[in-house]
C-alpha cells in the first residue's frame, strides 16, 4: 500500500511538474502529425512553439492593425509626394452651344438679337502642370518618408511584443498542464491515504478521526484539480485565439520548456545592443525627425512657390476641322498676410516636435531599464528553481517517511496530511518559478530588440 501511496504524487511532483521546452529535438518535431491534421474536434490539435509564433503573427490583430497603418502611412507619403511630381491629363469635349453676348459684355448692334449660335465646338486638348519650386511641399514630403520610417519599425515592434505574447501564454498553457498533472496526482495519493486510513481503522490501529481527516484532504485534492483542470482549459482557449486557431478543438502543446539557463554577457553590452537595434527607439527616432522637418515645412509657407502649366491640342467646329491651339503660363505665389495661420501651424508642429524628442529621451532610459530588470529577473528566478527544486525533492522525501511512519503506527494521520500539503505547495512554487524563470528570458528578448527572432531559442537557453 505504501509504494501505491507515494508513488504518484512523488512521481508527479518530481517529474510532470518539471514543466519543461525540448531543446532542439523538440523545435526539429514536425507538427503536421496525424492527430493534428484530424478534424474531428474531439481530438487535440498539436501545436509546437515554432507554429504557435508563427501563426501569432500571421494572425494576431495587434500585428496586423501595425500592419495597416504601415500601410496608411504609405499612401500618405504618396500624397505628400504628388505634390512635388507634375500632373498629366488629357481632354476630349464636342459640345452645342447657344450663347448671349450680352452676357459677356458685348452688347450687339440696335435692332440685332444677342444670342449666337446653335454651334459646334470640339477641342482636344493635352494639360501638364508641375511645381518648380515650393519649399514647404518639400519638407512635407520629407515629413510622410520618416513618419513612414516610423511607422514600420513600430510594425516590427508590434511584432517583437506579439511574439513576446504568444511566447508567454505557451509557458502559461504549460504551467497550466503542469498543475492539472501535479493535482491528479495528489488525488490519487489522497484516495490512497483514505483507503490506507479506512483500513487501519477496520484493524483498530486508527481512529475514526483518521478517516474523515483522510476524506477531507481527499475531497480538498479533488477540488483543487477540477480549479486546475478549469484554469488549463481557459489558458489554452486564450493561446488558441492568439494564434487564430478554432476554439472548439482542444490543444495539445508538443513543446516543453525545462530550466536551461541563458548566458547572460556583460549587462552594460546587452544595453548598447538593445538602444542599437531595439526597433521602438528606432521608431521614436523617425518621429523626431519627422516632426523636425513638419517644422520646416510650417516655417517654409513664408517663401514663395513657383509653378508651371501648359496645355496643347486642336479646336474646332467639328472633329476633322481644328486648329492647333497652346497655352504656357507660370505662376508664381509671395504670401503677404495668412492672418496669423502660419504662425499658428508652426507652433503646433514645435509642439509635437518637443513631445517626440521627450518620448525619445525617455524611451532611451526606459530601454536601459527593461535590460537590467530582465537580467536581474532571471538571475533571482533562476535561484528561485534552484531552491524550489530542492525543496520539492525534500517534500517528497518528507511525505515517504510520514508515510512510512503512520505504517508502522508510530504517527497519525495528521502527519501525514501535512507533508501532503507540503508536496503539493512545493510543486506549486517550483511550477511558479520556472514560468517566471522563462518569462524572463521571454522579457530579455524583448528588451533586446529580438523577440521575433530569438524567443524560442532562448527559452532553450541558447543565445542569439
Amino acid at each position: 500500500m505504501r509504494a501505491a501511496f507515494v508513488g504518484p504524487l512523488a512521481a508527479a511532483v518530481l517529474a510532470a511538474a518539471s514543466v519543461g521546452l525540448a531543446g532542439a529535438a523538440a523545435a526539429e518535431t514536425p507538427t503536421g502529425t496525424a492527430a493534428s491534421e484530424s478534424q474531428d474536434v474531439s481530438v487535440p490539435r498539436d501545436l509546437s512553439l515554432e507554429e504557435a509564433l508563427a501563426r501569432g503573427l500571421k494572425s494576431n490583430l495587434g500585428a496586423l492593425l501595425a500592419a495597416g497603418r504601415v500601410e496608411t502611412a504609405e499612401g500618405a507619403r504618396r500624397q505628400a509626394l504628388a505634390r512635388l511630381l507634375p500632373e498629366l491629363s488629357a481632354e476630349v469635349s464636342d459640345s452645342r452651344q447657344k450663347i448671349d453676348l450680352e452676357a459677356y459684355g458685348f452688347p450687339p448692334p440696335p435692332g440685332e438679337s444677342p444670342l449666337v449660335g446653335p454651334f459646334n465646338v470640339f477641342d482636344a486638348r493635352l494639360k501638364v502642370s508641375g511645381t518648380l519650386f515650393d519649399a514647404a511641399a518639400a519638407a512635407r514630403a520629407h515629413a510622410a518618408a520618416r513618419a513612414l520610417t516610423s511607422e514600420r519599425l513600430t510594425y516590427q515592434e508590434a511584432r517583437d511584443r506579439v511574439s513576446a505574447a504568444v511566447a508567454d501564454l505557451y509557458l502559461r498553457a504549460l504551467s497550466a498542464s503542469a498543475r492539472v498533472e501535479a493535482a491528479a496526482a495528489e488525488v490519487e495519493t489522497g484516495r490512497a491515504t483514505a483507503e490506507e486510513a479506512e483500513d487501519r481503522q477496520k484493524a483498530g490501529s486508527a481512529a475514526g478521526i483518521e478517516v474523515l481527516r483522510a476524506k477531507v484532504t481527499f475531497a480538498a485534492a479533488r477540488q483543487r484539480w477540477i480549479e486546475a483542470r478549469g484554469e488549463q482549459q481557459k489558458t489554452d482557449l486564450a493561446l488558441a485565439r492568439a494564434v487564430g486557431l478554432p476554439l472548439d478543438r482542444p490543444l495539445h502543446l508538443t513543446d516543453t520548456v525545462p530550466f536551461a539557463l541563458l548566458p547572460l554577457g556583460d549587462v552594460k553590452a546587452a544595453v548598447a545592443r538593445a538602444l542599437e537595434q531595439r526597433p521602438d527607439l528606432a521608431s521614436a527616432s523617425a518621429q523626431v525627425e519627422a516632426a523636425e522637418a513638419s517644422v520646416a515645412a510650417a516655417r517654409r509657407q513664408r517663401l514663395p512657390s513657383l509653378g508651371v502649366r501648359a496645355d496643347w491640342g486642336s479646336i474646332g467646329s467639328t472633329a476633322s476641322d481644328t486648329e492647333h491651339t497652346y497655352s504656357v503660363a507660370a505662376g508664381l505665389r509671395i504670401p503677404l498676410f495668412e492672418g496669423g495661420r502660419i504662425a499658428g501651424d508652426v507652433r503646433e508642429a514645435q509642439g509635437r516636435l518637443d513631445q517626440a524628442r521627450a518620448t525619445l529621451d525617455d524611451l532611451r532610459s526606459r530601454v536601459e531599464l527593461d535590460v537590467r530588470s530582465a537580467y536581474l529577473d532571471q538571475e533571482s528566478a533562476a535561484e528561485r528553481v534552484e531552491v524550489a527544486s530542492e525543496a520539492r525533492e525534500l517534500a517528497a522525501s518528507q511525505l515517504e517517511q510520514a508515510q512510512d511512519r503512520f505504517t508502522a503506527g508510530v504517527a497519525d494521520g495528521l502527519e501525514v496530511v501535512q507533508a501532503q500539503e507540503a508536496v503539493a505547495a512545493a510543486a506549486e512554487r517550483y511550477v511558479s518559478a520556472l514560468y517566471d524563470f522563462n518569462r524572463a528570458k521571454v522579457n530579455l528578448a524583448l528588451a533586446l530588440g529580438v523577440a521575433e527572432n530569438a524567443t524560442a531559442s532562448f527559452l532553450r537557453g541558447e543565445p542569439r
